[in-house]
């Protein structure tokens, strides 16, 4: 009896022993604080679940309604297995639960969405912050601010942690509950420290983390802290030394963007087309460093909303003025004097921007001159702005710019002679030279409601050259002593009066609309009423002798008239985040040129893709095709006064570009950007202008022989051209051209088909 109940003692500590040691094995396996590691790669919800299980002992629970939207990739290292749920369903349509050994799965319900709208200033002047990141942390989903510091972004109810941040200014952090639609005007202070800004959001236009490629901005500090001539901070010349970029002559502020020539680029001041962006013959640009807040430039992969050129875009936005303090600078320099005002008309409400530039080396120079000539040189511009803010939904801006060159040539020449009894003679002659832009404009902004803003712009915009030159001979009797006696008068007088230009009158509206966070839709429309003047010339040649008028003859020239084209635009493109990897951007630019009675009607795609891998390494690639109405005719590798701007006509079409882009990035390394991009562009109709000299003739001829004229298409040609000074960076194929050719020595040679190649460009930013 007692050994049975012995073998009962010991078969019983033998069941709970192993009870024991299978219960805690277990709870072991299934510690939910216990750390591992754990790697998966591009698994399916059932792979996922598996492994997972494998690894904590684990057993999951879930329907057949639970699916992924992604394959689940993961590389964590001492993540509990909460952690690891987390971030595997961070952006799926499932939760989770642990209950005991059992992890449960479950639809994630439906949460309302609420919208965060606002506009980000800075918070002493109330300047408007354009590009701005906005990040939400937990989610890892942002945006950035427009061109007129607005926002907008989509969230679900819930917890929200926002991070606001921009260049050169401190990090802001609003944590809230977000339960409504929700304004949020944020003001981010400065800081001179210039800590370093993480790029938060893939909305961004410009730069390695943008969806588009060859898009830069350039800041304003490396615009004025860039060596230049006299000391004078120049933005073209800046561009100058951007990849791809090049001056066709040393020292001149043309560009050639990857090929393409100074016509090719569309250069903006606040939306708004500049036709002649240089002074003093293109050693300066017209624009002021201090008057101007942002400077972009795309080189390629241009988005829907603009067209009319085909190689770059170069987009200016000016100051909105200090709504807080009134502030300004003055500054003397070798070359130039500049002035800067700004401040409140009515504080938090309205405010004003004002800034001046001009030459005085004509004023210096004046007392050392000789008496009988007279040189003067000098140029201008004036800037200015008003902004006037109605409410948080409604802004007015009014902005005024004046650029003018002027040059004036004065001799005065007095001597006697004999010409069958004593004479004397007296000489007259006076230049006049007078070239620059004019710019009106006003634009009002409106947020119809927290998704959709809208900036409506209406403009002037008059570019105008006027030579006057002036011709005076007179002779008159003289006594042996050289004194003016009234037995003989003879006079010749010639003045001419030759000027060309162009001026738009323009309406634009623009609207933003962010339905979600990975959605960003632009859309618009635009209307140009252009009326070009190519050549205008009048002259007059007054004779008298003794009292009696010999000749009095007014010239007109046969080309004295006006050119006028209309040109419609309509326009739309998506920013789309497909996946945390993977972004493209996608549009139509449609425009419409109508001119001598013909339309020219186009439809323009654009789409760029970009690729993030892992490590810093990024893919992107574009198409973009292009078409331009307008042309320069110029007789000079350097921008001239004189170049005239003429239209397509009907019986010489646009210019047409498409233009293929492919391009690796890296930023792996801590304060550096390597890239590298390589650019196919095809061009056809393209025209390849040529001028002689504007004046020919000799002002006895009574007029100036200078006109243009596309009537007459002939010389059909076959050619080849290498690579040269004003195109560099490109090489052409074989073309075909096509000659337009007047009668006064002036032509225009339009290829029918053109490719331009630059095999790569390589870019190394710090």
């Amino acid at each position: 009896m007692h050994y049975y109940l012995y073998c009962l003692r010991r078969f019983t500590r033998f069941i709970l022993l192993l009870w024991i040691v299978f219960r805690i094995a277990p709870l072991a396996a299934q510690d939910k604080a216990a750390r591992l590691d754990f790697h998966i790669r591009q698994a399916t919800l059932e792979t996922f679940v598996s492994q997972l299980e494998k690894a904590t002992g684990f057993s999951f629970i879930y329907g057949e309604k639970i699916q992924l939207k992604q394959p689940v990739t993961l590389d964590l290292r001492q993540q509990t297995v909460g952690e690891i749920l987390q971030k595997a369903f961070e952006h799926e349509p499932v939760t989770f639960k642990i209950s005991g050994t059992h992890i449960l799965l479950h639809e994630r319900p439906e949460s309302r969405k609420y919208t965060i709208s606002g506009y980000v200033t800075d918070a002493v002047s109330s300047e408007t912050l354009i590009g701005a990141n906005i990040l939400e942390s937990s989610r890892r989903v942002g945006t950035t601010t427009n061109p007129f510091g607005y926002y907008s972004i989509t969230l679900p109810e819930g917890e929200t942690e926002l991070f606001f941040s921009y260049l050169g200014y401190e990090t802001r952090h609003e944590h809230f509950f977000l339960g409504s639609d929700t304004l949020m005007n944020v003001r981010l202070a400065t800081n001179n420290q210039l800590a370093e800004v993480v790029v938060l959001s893939d909305k961004k236009e410009t730069g390695i983390h943008a969806t588009a490629m060859s898009a830069l901005e350039i800041p304003m500090t490396q615009i004025r802290n860039t060596p230049a001539i006299l000391g004078e901070a120049d933005i073209l010349k800046t561009i100058q030394l951007m990849p791809g970029v090049q001056a066709g002559t040393e020292g001149f502020s043309g560009l050639y963007v990857r090929g393409g020539g100074p016509d090719q680029n569309l250069i903006l001041l606040d939306g708004i087309p500049i036709y002649n962006a240089d002074h003093m013959l293109g050693v300066f640009s017209i624009f002021t460093p201090e008057a101007m807040k942002k400077v972009t430039l795309f080189k390629g992969s241009f988005p829907a909303r603009y067209g009319g050129r085909l190689s770059s875009i170069v987009d200016i936005r000016t100051n909105d003025g200090d709504m807080q303090n009134y502030h300004g600078t003055v500054s003397v320099g070798l070359l130039t004097s500049k002035l800067h005002l700004e401040g409140p008309i009515i504080k938090d409400k309205t405010s004003f921007c004002l800034t001046g530039r001009r030459t005085y080396l004509d004023l210096v120079a004046r007392p050392f001159l000789p008496d009988d000539k007279k040189y003067n040189y000098y140029f201008y511009d004036i800037n200015a702005k008003v902004n006037h803010k109605f409410s948080d939904r409604s802004r007015l801006f009014l902005s005024f710019y004046k650029g003018k060159d002027h040059y004036d040539y004065k001799q005065d020449k007095e001597y006697d002679g004999y010409d069958g009894a004593p004479r004397m003679y007296f000489y007259n002659s006076r230049i006049d030279f007078n070239w620059g832009n004019t710019i009106a404009a006003g634009r009002w902004n409106y947020v119809f409601n927290n998704k959709l803003f809208s900036n409506t712009t209406v403009a002037y915009n008059h570019y105008q050259m006027v030579m006057a030159d002036s011709y005076r001979k007179e002779i008159t009797g003289a006594d042996e002593d050289g004194n003016v006696t009234s037995d003989y008068n003879e006079s010749y007088v010639y003045n001419s009066d030759y000027r060309s230009g162009i001026h738009d009158w323009s309406f634009q509206t623009d609207f933003d609309y962010t339905p979600a966070p990975n959605h960003h839709i632009k859309f618009g429309g635009s209307y140009l009423f252009h009326t070009f003047r190519p050549e205008i010339t009048t002259s007059r040649v007054r004779e008298n002798e003794n009292g009696q008028a010999a000749q009095d003859t007014v010239y007109n020239d046969s080309s004295n008239s006006f050119l006028h084209g209309h040109e419609c635009a309509l326009y739309a493109e998506d920013n789309i985040d497909v996946s945390d990897r993977l972004s493209l951007n996608a549009g139509v630019h449609l425009s419409l040129f109508y001119t001598e009675g013909k339309g020219y009607l186009s439809a323009q795609p654009r789409f760029s893709a970009r690729y993030r891998f892992e490590h810093g390494f990024a893919a992107k690639a574009s198409f973009t095709q292009m078409e331009q109405y307008v042309h320069l005719l110029s007789s000079s590798p350097i921008a001239l006064p004189t170049d005239l701007w003429v239209p397509v006509t009907k019986n010489i079409r646009p210019m047409r570009s498409y233009q293929y882009a492919a391009g690796g990035y890296y930023t792996g390394l801590k304060g550096w950007e390597f890239s590298l991009e390589v650019i196919i562009r095809i061009c056809t109709t393209y025209w390849n202008t040529r001028m002689a000299p504007p004046f020919s003739g000799h002002p006895a001829d009574g007029r100036k022989r200078s006109r243009w004229d596309a009537a007459a298409l002939s010389d059909w040609k076959y050619w080849h051209r290498k690579p040269s000074a004003k195109r560099p960076g490109g090489w052409d194929t074989r073309s075909l051209k096509v000659t337009a050719c007047s009668r006064t020595g002036r032509s225009t040679t339009v290829n029918a088909f053109r490719i331009n190649t630059t095999a790569a460009i390589i870019s190394i930013s710090v």
